[in-house]
């Protein structure tokens, strides 16, 4: 029982799927019909509409051709001219305006055609005894399709609800309902058929005065192309001949070009030689100076190093005076006492022979007339006591320069005994020459103490008066 209820539910299926097919040719053949069964001057009308809807198609290929064409002829544009010309643009603005004309007159003729093809589905210019039975048919096989889903709900919800004997009356109704879809769609058919043969009758008609009626406008829309057509072929000579004369421009431009890069390129051949010999002198002397300061860097490498071994050597000499100057001015300090002793007692020396002296100064006043045998012998005398006086000061000066490091000639200079008196001179005191020494004193006030210079000074005076 449920096979054979999925059998016919699939039966009934399918019959739905051919009648709606069947729904949708019919009224493509009402509309076919509507057209044949109106007035003379609408049959007149319609033909010619449809007509129009027909070569609509050859119409949009001649669009699609022209847009085609301005298409390439954009691309050529394109590639031929990277850097275009004042006068190609210009010549490319004007053909580009007349195909945009062109194009526009294209568009407003599709869509008249397309407004006249709309109005001629309209159903306002319909029969009216074709319409109510169109739409009673349609009326009845929509009762139909709505009674047969009822039935099928109800045998389904019943058959779910395993009530089977009212299973069978169901499918009886369905089965009257189907007969009856049929017989409806029976008859729409036939009444479609004959719709379909009345206008086959007058298609040939239509045809005809559709052709005629649009011959015109098809030469006009022909002659539009070739004169378009025309018009690119004299852009494309004439930038045909722009390009040979632009290449010709370039070829001379080009040779001009490259006889200047020859002379260009001898002048930086010969420059380059003569850079060229410039850096191999110069690396030549670069060589010569990396020679030089190397062997200047060994050189003076090697005077360090003997540098500093003489700089060692003076430093441990250094140390060596200066461990003898201390012992030197240890020793100076212990002789320093015997130094003073000394000076005190030639002093002393002085004093006394400057007494004598003053002495004999006395006896000579009161002496008129003097043997000059005794004269001599008593300045003879005087003299030697002189010299050795002047003997222990050079021995005093010589132990001063010893301890300060400098030459007794350099710092006090030679002494030397005055000469004997004369009848010019008697006296004959020429010391102060000997003992007045710039030098001598400069050297006495650095590096001798006062106390020893008040002595000096004093043993000095006594040597005069002595003398």
């Amino acid at each position: 029982m449920d096979v054979m209820m999925t059998e016919d539910r699939e039966r009934r299926m399918a019959g739905r799927r051919e009648r709606a097919l069947m729904r949708l040719q019919f009224t493509s053949s009402n509309t076919v019909a509507d057209a044949g069964s109106q007035p003379t001057s609408c049959h007149t009308e319609r033909t010619e509409d449809e007509l129009q809807y027909k070569y609509l198609s050859d119409f949009k290929e001649i669009v699609e051709a022209s847009s085609r064409s301005l298409q390439e002829f954009r691309e050529q544009n394109d590639a031929f001219s990277s850097a275009p010309s004042e006068e190609d643009q210009v010549v490319a603005a004007d053909l580009c305006h007349l195909l945009r004309e062109a194009a526009t007159h294209l568009d407003d003729q599709s869509n008249a055609l397309k407004e006249s093809f709309s109005n001629l589905h309209s159903i306002k210019n319909h029969p009216m005894f074709l319409r109510s039975e169109l739409q009673i048919l349609t009326q009845q096989a929509t009762s139909a399709e709505r009674a047969a889903a009822q039935v099928e709900a109800t045998a389904a919800s019943l058959l779910e609800n395993k009530a089977s004997h009212f299973v069978k009356l169901l499918e009886r109704q369905a089965h009257i309902i189907n007969k009856a879809i049929t017989s409806v769609e029976r008859e729409c058919i036939t009444a479609a058929a004959a719709m379909a043969e009345q206008a086959s009758t007058t298609e040939a008609a239509l045809l005809q005065q559709l052709a005629n009626g649009h011959e015109t406008r098809r030469d006009a829309i022909a002659a539009e192309i070739e004169r378009v057509k025309l018009l690119e072929a004299v852009l494309h000579e004439e930038r045909v001949n722009k390009r040979h004369d632009q290449e010709k421009a370039l070829e001379e431009m080009r040779k001009k070009e490259h006889a200047g890069h020859e002379e260009l390129w001898h002048q930086l051949s010969s420059h380059a030689t003569e850079v060229a010999l410039e850096l191999s002198l110069a690396e030549h002397d670069l060589l010569f100076t990396a020679n030089k300061l190397g062997y200047n860097v060994r050189v003076l490498g090697e005077r360090n190093k003997e540098n500093k071994e003489v700089m060692t050597e003076l430093q441990r000499n250094l140390h060596k005076q200066k461990a003898s100057l201390a012992g030197l001015r240890s020793q100076y300090a212990d002789e320093k006492d015997s130094t003073l002793a000394a000076q005190k007692k030639l002093i002393k020396d002085a004093q006394h022979a400057n007494q004598s002296l003053v002495s004999l100064k006395g006896k000579a006043l009161h002496f008129k007339v003097v043997d000059e045998e005794e004269l001599r012998q008593l300045v003879a005398f005087k003299r030697n006591r002189l010299s050795k006086l002047l003997q222990k000061l050079k021995c005093a000066q010589e132990e001063i320069c010893y301890l300060c490091g400098s030459d007794p000639l350099g710092c006090f200079g030679e002494i030397k005994l005055p000469p004997p008196r004369s009848s010019t001179d008697p006296e004959g005191i020429q010391l102060d020459e000997a003992l007045k020494d710039a030098h001598w004193q400069e050297i006495l006030k650095k590096n001798i103490p006062q106390g020893f210079n008040q002595k000096l000074k004093r043993l000095e005076v006594a040597v005069r008066e002595d003398i």
